[in-house]
């Protein structure tokens, strides 16, 4: 397995040990979560979204889904 790969599945693996930790705490925080994102809402720290500047009307990808890591691949 060359370095690339190697690097790849730590990510991935490390991403599917932290999720279920994420999602617990982000639905104890906002139980409306999964409703918001589908209705559009955005997640971004206040310095991205100062770099990326208004996103109206804009298609965004979610590179970090809420879903399992190995299924984006």
């Amino acid at each position: 397995m060359n370095d690339k790969l190697k690097r790849l599945e730590l990510v991935r693996s490390t991403w599917d040990a932290y999720h279920p930790d994420y999602m617990e705490f982000n639905l104890r925080e906002t139980p409306e979560f999964h409703e918001d994102f589908t209705n559009g809402a955005v997640m971004l720290d206040d310095h991205v979204t100062e770099i990326a500047g208004s996103v109206v009307g804009k298609k965004l990808l979610d590179v970090c889904c809420a879903g399992n890591a190995k299924q984006a691949f």
